[in-house]
């Protein structure tokens, strides 16, 4: 995955040939007296026409030249920038993920599967691997992998910041990502951009970029081809956090708690009856001469081992895309368009060498030629042996993930104004993954029980002094794969016009229906691997759903009438009817209200909308089996700190955690409403501000019944969550309960979450004469409250505040252009907000700017450098295993880039 590859750039190379052919030679700009006719076009959250709903939704629109500025090279990491979606999302760096090689958006902190991702209005298969679970463990949170979308074919994004389930499906319970790209391209324009970062890390990120187009007659056609690849780096190169953990168990050289009756190692005496733990503990000396080990008693406090330091904070990962687009124009009434999507992602991650936890029975026979204990002991429920592979290297995953898209429909238009337009969607998705260097259950066990000195597994070796027979260590591969698919088919027509003209004007609307089928397939080798719990069986899944909507605007006054204070007023009324082929799910219809009110002349627009939102259960929430992971950073509270606790009672220890699908739930319901004001007045031309307050309500939630910390700190109100062993002696001696052993978060219908806040936004821009031009931008949202309960009987709980979900977020930008030069600014703001557990300290806020800068060159050159986190500021350092707040904070380093392009 280092390698570039040829061959893409001479396809590509052939494609600008090909379109510098079939390019018409320019026509001749327009005359200034000439009068142009502006296309009607359609905006995220509504389906209607022309300009009217200007102002009347809570739209955050990113225009070409914010993509361009933002010098970001994965959609991912854009669309985290925007305030209201950067909570709650999660990028292919995040640690232990289900979901290698993605990253999804989450608006409102409500979940990555409650915000509609489009592409061009219409939807896209979800990604195969759910989020919610271990690096090989399933999760079930689905979502649309924001990855398969290469930056390089976007001509703007439309965010839709409220809930618009009648317009576009029920599922769009928190709003819509609208990605729109880029079309009708004539002549052609190459991208090529290197980047890496300082302080002394070295993962360079390359990326280059094609895009031509040509018009012959009334036919075009527009090809963008891109490429990435970047290095990896790990977590141990970047600064380490003051309060960063160290995992002290699970390590190499091991150690052992061995049965009375057993050998001791130092003294060569049997351990009697009634010995304490303390005097049963042997941890294998890491300065041992060799050939043999040695043991000490102190209780694994000299073999700390940071667990984390392999994961990686930028993965390596190569990603190949091309976007094709073509419209043919039959007649002025009826024209035919196709939309061809290819795209092929590799991404390389790693976790520290496997362990041998509690998850697996391990033995060790008394007759293992380096058992100097005399007996057997067996690892399972109760962990008496700790070791990690350091000799196996980090645990690694490759992830291919594939997608394939197609568009093809016409569209036309009719008398008395109407269009109309019809399409079929086919969209598939696959992902494919190869562990490495995670060794099997059942290897391991044979290769303990091996009697040849020669082959048999030694864990009691130090890695230096006393090594593991290279040919034994590669026979514990346990060589896991797992595929998984997901496909969209979908039928789509709609009309568009006006009728019932009132004394306002006419009542323009909108009417159409959808049909699609969703499948879904999840396959994984059936190996039982060292450190995760018991494989899980195929999964798979299918729907049909058909869907009719309706859309009116109807204004009630307008500025012909001259109504003093109503310069504008007008209701917007939209339902939409969805039947699922679910049993249980039936089916269900949702209704949305808007109102625009513009007193005074274009210059204070005010905005309402309320609407409900029905979310059926993911595919993979009803059918992914149950399956087991390791989990750390939970201390167990009744046993943390007391007499008779041990090191996996504390937050390094690991917690078993089980989570899976549930084929009898139920669907979400939602509600959501907004109310804002945009002013935009006359004396200031290209300003304008906007303030909005939301609230979204969504009730029979399907999740988790709680966190693990909330389910462990509430034992009593979880009683079926929590599975303890029998307390020991000594815990009955020192009245504490049974070690933990699993925390069930199996999926249900659990209670409801609220959101409320405020979004607030200003603009600006103006021409300064011979100073260029400017446009500035600031932007913030708010969340005031976001509560969740989740069952009727418990309090509702507010999580804002606490570990990742800050209360506020912001960014402001400036960009400037002067004839051949530029230059952009821009300060992203991430609040403050509660450590996690066990720690009380408060995380503060982390401010970072980014800068850029262009200039025009020769032969249509152009040139841009710019610098992301010119001030090299540190994530604030937090408790987590990592030290960072993976999920809110900006944890990466200063990261300098160049970039050239060529317009042809």
């Amino acid at each position: 995955m280092h390698t570039t590859k040829p061959i893409l750039f001479g396809a590509v190379a052939a494609l600008a040939l090909s379109a510098s052919g079939l390019a018409q030679t320019p026509t001749t700009a327009p005359n200034a007296a000439d009068t142009v006719k502006l296309e009607a076009f359609t905006v995220t959250g509504s389906n209607l026409r022309a300009g009217e709903s200007t102002g009347a939704a809570n739209l955050r629109v990113l225009t070409s030249a914010e993509i361009d500025a933002s010098g970001q090279t994965n959609l991912g990491a854009l669309l985290r920038k925007i305030p209201e979606i950067g909570a709650q999302g999660f990028a292919e760096n995040r640690v232990n993920t289900s979901s290698p090689g993605s990253a999804a958006v989450s608006l409102r902190g409500l979940g990555v599967n409650s915000t509609l991702v489009l592409i061009n209005g219409r939807r896209v298969t979800l990604a195969p691997f759910g989020q919610g679970g271990s690096a090989a463990g399933l999760g079930t949170e689905q979502f649309v992998d924001v990855n398969m979308i290469p930056v390089a074919a976007i001509a703007r994004i439309e965010v839709l910041k409220d809930g618009a389930s009648a317009v576009y499906g029920a599922d769009a319970v928190a709003g819509v990502v609208n990605i729109i790209l880029k079309k009708d391209i004539v002549g052609g324009s190459f991208n090529v951009s290197y980047g890496d970062y300082d302080n002394g890390i070295t993962a360079p990120i390359l990326r280059g970029s094609l895009a031509v187009g040509a018009k012959q007659g009334k036919t075009s056609l527009s090809v963008i081809a891109d490429w990435y690849q970047r290095d990896e780096f790990l977590f141990r190169e970047l600064p380490q956090p003051v309060k960063r953990q160290l995992l002290l168990a699970s390590n190499t050289p091991g150690s052992f708690v061995v049965p009375v009756g057993a050998t001791d190692p130092i003294t060569g005496q049997v351990i009697p009856a009634g010995a304490a733990v303390a005097a049963r503990t042997f941890t294998s000396d890491r300065a041992a001469p060799g050939p043999n080990a040695t043991f000490t008693r102190q209780l694994q406090t000299q073999n700390t081992f940071d667990a984390n330091a392999a994961i990686r904070p930028q993965t390596e990962a190569e990603r190949r895309g091309v976007v094709v687009t073509g419209r043919h124009e039959f007649s002025n009434r009826l024209a035919a368009f196709v939309e061809f999507g290819w795209q092929r992602n590799e991404n390389l991650e790693g976790l520290s060498p496997a362990p041998i936890s509690t998850l697996n029975t391990i033995t060790l026979p008394a007759n293992n030629p380096f058992n100097p204990f005399g007996v057997a002991l067996v690892s399972n429920a109760t962990q008496t042996m700790f070791f990690r592979f350091l000799e196996l290297g980090d645990r690694l995953t490759k992830t291919t993930n594939r997608m394939n898209r197609l568009v093809g429909g016409l569209e036309g238009k009719l008398n008395n104004g109407w269009t109309w337009d019809a399409s079929v969607t086919w969209n598939t998705e696959t992902s494919h993954l190869d562990l490495k260097n995670f060794p099997g259950q059942d290897k391991v066990n044979a290769a303990l029980a091996d009697t040849n000195r020669g082959s048999a597994l030694n864990l009691f070796a130090n890695g230096t002094t006393i090594r593991n027979n290279p040919i034994t260590l590669a026979g514990l591969e346990a060589g896991v794969t797992r595929d998984a698919k997901t496909q969209l088919t979908a039928f789509d027509a709609r009309t568009t016009g006006s009728m019932f003209k009132l004394p306002a004007g006419p009542i323009a609307v909108a009417f159409g229906a959808q049909w699609r089928e969703e499948r879904f397939r999840d396959k994984r080798t059936q190996v039982q691997l060292l450190n995760q719990g018991v494989p899980v069986p195929q999964a798979k899944g299918t729907r049909r759903v058909s869907a009719a909507y309706a859309e009116a605007s109807i204004p009630l006054t307008s500025a012909a009438q001259n109504i003093p204070g109503l310069h504008a007023l007008e209701l917007n009324a939209a339902g939409r009817f969805e039947s699922f082929s679910d049993e249980g799910v039936d089916h269900t219809t949702v209704p949305r209200l808007g109102l625009r009110w513009q007193p005074l002349a274009e210059q204070v627009t005010f905005r309402a909308s309320w609407g409900r939102g029905f979310r059926a259960p993911a595919l993979a929430e009803l059918y992914l089996p149950q399956s087991v992971a390791v989990s750390f950073n939970i201390p167990d509270p009744l046993r943390f700190g007391r007499p008779g606790a041990n090191v996996n009672d504390s937050g390094t220890g690991q917690r078993l955690i089980r989570s899976g699908g549930n084929p009898l739930l139920a669907p979400e319901k939602s509600e959501s409403t907004n109310v804002g004001v945009q002013f935009s007045p006359k004396f200031l031309k290209g300003f304008s501000v906007s303030v909005d307050f939301y609230e979204v309500e969504v009730t029979n939630r399907i999740g988790q019944p709680a966190t693990p910390a909330i389910i462990l700190a509430n034992p009593t109100l979880f009683p079926d969550a929590v599975v303890r062993a029998a307390p020991t002696a000594s815990d009955t001696a020192n009245n504490l309960p049974g070690e933990l052993r699993e925390i069930r978060t199996v999926l249900g219908n659990y209670g409801n979450t609220k959101a409320k806040g405020v979004d607030l936004a200003a603009e600006y821009r103006f021409a300064a004469g011979r100073f260029g031009r400017f446009t500035t931008r600031a932007a913030a949202s708010l969340i005031n409250s976001q509560t969740v309960r989740t069952r009727p009987d418990l309090p509702q709980v507010e999580t804002v505040g606490l570990y990742e979900i800050p209360r506020w977020r912001g960014d402001a930008s400036v960009q400037w252009t002067r004839e051949k030069l530029s230059a952009a600014a821009g300060v992203n703001y991430i609040g403050g907000f509660q450590d996690t557990a066990p720690s009380a300290l408060f995380i503060k806020q982390q401010v970072t700017t980014d800068v850029q800068i262009g200039y025009a060159l020769p032969w249509n050159l152009r040139t841009t450098l710019g610098v992301n986190n010119v001030f090299d500021r540190p994530a604030p350092a937090t408790s987590f295993s990592t030290g960072y707040a993976e999920r809110a904070s900006n944890f990466l380093p200063r990261f300098v880039y160049l970039e050239v392009a060529k317009k042809f």
